[in-house]
């Protein structure tokens, strides 16, 4: 039953893409804002740039100073304009408490809300819930390297190293190695 549930969100996700669901390039695919540019979006409240600052300021790029209340809240504005990234980005501070008080069910909606809009740091965060046994869901270290190997399949970077650190003790010692090559390489 729960792969048919999967195949139906992977076509469900594919219509998405089909129809326009938006995607923007930023950090979370090795492709960050210009700095200038990010600022511009964020005093015109796009929620494109909220979500990119969300991200940027939560993994500590560009000097931008971490603050949990503002990553919220910035996330929060860019899901309710319709940002997929914000969703994504929300539903990791609903998980980890930044900002907001803990709630692994709102997580897990807000994650999946960005998956099957077709955006792949939605998979991701769907990776750790299960990875981690979260939001009710029985750990499953094969769904969650499942869903972070869809995010890659995407581009979303961080994935990549989600899936080498915690999914390398499902390998054997020969993929470990390929497995650190490919990263290293892609990482270059």
């Amino acid at each position: 039953m729960q792969g048919k549930i999967w195949a139906i969100l992977g076509n469900f996700v594919s219509i998405a893409g089909i129809l326009g669901a938006e995607v923007t390039d930023g950090l979370w695919n090795g492709k960050p804002w210009e700095q200038e540019a990010l600022s511009e979006g964020v005093e015109k409240s796009d929620p494109a740039a909220l979500a990119e600052w969300a991200y940027c300021t939560r993994e500590g790029w560009g000097g931008l100073k971490y603050d949990e209340g503002k990553i919220f809240r910035f996330a929060e504005r860019a899901a309710e304009g319709g940002s997929l990234l914000g969703d994504a980005i929300l539903g990791r501070c609903y998980l980890q408490s930044d900002g907001v008080e803990k709630d692994e069910n709102r997580a897990l909606e807000l994650a999946r809300k960005s998956a099957e809009g077709g955006h792949p740091l939605g998979f991701n965060g769907i990776g750790h819930i299960h990875f981690s046994g979260q939001a009710g869901l029985p750990r499953n270290l094969e769904k969650g390297i499942e869903m972070w190997d869809k995010a890659i399949e995407g581009g979303c970077v961080i994935s990549r190293e989600n899936r080498f650190l915690f999914g390398y003790h499902k390998l054997g010692s020969d993929e470990v190695i390929k497995e650190t090559v490919t990263v290293l390489r892609d990482f270059q």
